[in-house]
């Protein structure tokens, strides 16, 4: 599988392994049977402020089809970015039995600090925002700012919760134009369908009479 493919969903909440390559082996030099290996066991979570990220659990080996992992190492932790392996190749398991969550329960339990509200969460299942989100940040997306008088100006929004038929974020860039909000304060979001059947997001910032 590759990102382009599969997004962010293909490694969010998923055990998946990636072949080695000199940025990953200096990642796991200390752990358990990294001078066998050719491959490493990650799981995937969305750090909020860091966008998808992929904790690596163990060193592994892959020969043919099949793939052995060894024990990991909790005392060190090692993860990788999404834009570091973006053009990588990578290898889904399913965990229907448990016995991967059990084997590296240390090590994903660390990752609980990660968790977001129920709301944030929510909308990383709403499929028809992907195409407004950043490639990186999946918690991210394009908003374009609408004022009367002023030209339509897109700038990027990290998502914080869900309101009365709106997305509630932060702005993440302060605009060109004056429309009467600033980097880091808190904006309304609402999508809407273009006649070309594309989905937008955007903010209406005229003054309501």
């Amino acid at each position: 599988m590759y990102f382009k493919d599969t997004g962010f969903r293909g490694l969010y909440k998923q055990f998946a392994a990636f072949m080695l390559k000199d940025n990953i082996k200096v990642c796991i030099n200390d752990y358990p049977g990294a001078d066998k290996a050719n491959c490493v066991l990650t799981y995937g979570y969305i750090d909020h402020e860091a966008g998808q990220t992929m904790e690596i659990l163990c060193a592994g080996i892959k020969s043919g089809d099949g793939f052995s992992f060894f024990d990991s190492c909790d005392e060190i932790k090692a993860m990788l970015r999404i834009g570091s392996v973006i053009e990588d190749e990578f290898f889904v398991f399913d965990d229907n039995d448990g016995r991967i969550s059990k084997r590296y329960a240390k090590k994903l339990n660390n990752l609980k600090v990660y968790e977001v509200s129920e709301e944030i969460e929510e909308t990383r299942n709403m499929a028809f925002l992907d195409r407004s989100r950043h490639e990186y940040y999946p918690d991210d997306i394009l908003v374009y700012l609408i004022k009367q008088g002023l030209n339509p100006e897109g700038c990027w929004v990290r998502i914080s919760g869900i309101g009365d038929h709106f997305i509630l974020g932060k702005l993440l860039n302060e605009p060109n134009q004056d429309f009467g909000y600033h980097e880091g304060e808190n904006i309304e979001v609402f999508v809407q369908k273009t006649d070309d059947g594309n989905i937008i997001c955007f903010s209406d910032m005229t003054p309501r009479r």
